[in-house]
């Protein structure tokens, strides 16, 4: 592979570090580096440094470890990102905290995608995936925010996202059918199912060593996560990928340093070169990871065309 420069069209920035207000199984939160929320000054100086490459950019999403709904300035983060002409601003969230007064402020702020994960159909197994969450609680907010939307005109699409597990596979029907009938094929909503991973391996419950016929699936991929994607901590630093959530390179951070020039530093390129030739189980961070199987196999169960946030 030639050393071309490659601009990420999705940007990721963790706005809540450390914070969430549920324990969800298959998230390593617990041994978050950082607990804060980011303020709105850091995030303006993130952004300002993606100017001069905003027309590549297609995809600004919050996300991180943390529920960036704990964040009371979120739609203000919002504003400020469309003021400067940031495109398809999403939000991951767990949708516990999508109040009716937090529902009207994000679609108020343009708010571009509500990414919501909800991993069962009914409550006994969601309490178990997503501890500490009540499905009702969920399932009503998601729908005085459908409510909310319509009344409002506001275009923000839905995107539910389901968490395939041992747990939960015997609902994923059910949780389906269920959605279909509350979304809005107008809005170009979606449910979107993922096969779980093991969070790059940090989560070896999940799968503690890969099995053969999964391996063998993967040495055949590309991960797209080092070519499209790249993500911004709470305090400016970049994880190498979303299986590299504790630093395990230290590639730099925004403040110091151009964004694009440390996405095509040094580990970059040499993953790439890897991945080019067929070796990614040749990598420190992608030998035990199932991620790249996860988004290769991640299937819609709507009409809509597929999207990946």
């Amino acid at each position: 592979m030639k050393n071309h420069k490659i601009i990420p069209p999705k940007i990721q920035i963790e706005t809540v570090a450390g914070l969430c207000n549920l324990r969800c199984i298959m998230c390593p939160i617990e041994h978050s580096k950082r607990k804060e929320i980011m303020n709105n000054e850091r995030f303006t100086k993130i952004l300002t440094k993606f100017l001069p490459y905003l027309p590549y950019q297609e995809k600004l999403s919050f996300c991180g470890l943390g529920e960036p709904l704990l964040d009371k300035d979120v739609h203000k983060k919002i504003k400020v990102a469309k003021k400067l002409g940031f495109k398809g601003i999403g939000i991951y969230t767990n949708g516990t905290l999508l109040d009716e007064k937090m529902s009207q402020r994000l679609l108020d702020a343009g708010l571009d995608a509500l990414i919501i994960s909800i991993d069962g159909f009914t409550n006994k197994t969601q309490s178990a995936i997503r501890v500490g969450s009540n499905l009702n609680e969920i399932v009503s907010n998601l729908e005085q925010f459908i409510a909310l939307r319509e009344r409002s005109k506001a275009k923000t699409k839905i995107i539910i996202r389901f968490n395939r597990q041992e747990l939960n596979k015997h609902e994923e029907e059910n949780f389906c059918n269920f959605w279909r009938e509350r979304i809005k094929p107008a809005y170009n909503d979606m449910i979107l199912v993922y096969d779980i991973h093991n969070c790059g391996g940090y989560l070896p419950g999940f799968n503690k060593k890969l099995a053969p016929a999964l391996l063998e699936k993967i040495k055949k991929l590309k991960c797209p996560e080092i070519y499209e994607r790249i993500m911004i901590n709470s305090d400016g630093s970049i994880s190498f990928c979303c299986g590299d959530q504790f630093g395990h390179y230290q590639i730099g951070n925004v403040f110091g340093d151009d964004p694009i020039k440390l996405y095509n530093s040094k580990y970059y390129i040499h993953y790439r070169r890897l991945m080019e030739k067929g070796k990614i189980l040749e990598l420190e961070l992608c030998k035990n990871c199932s991620i790249p199987y996860s988004i290769a196999t991640k299937r819609s169960t709507t009409k809509n065309k597929e999207e990946s946030r």
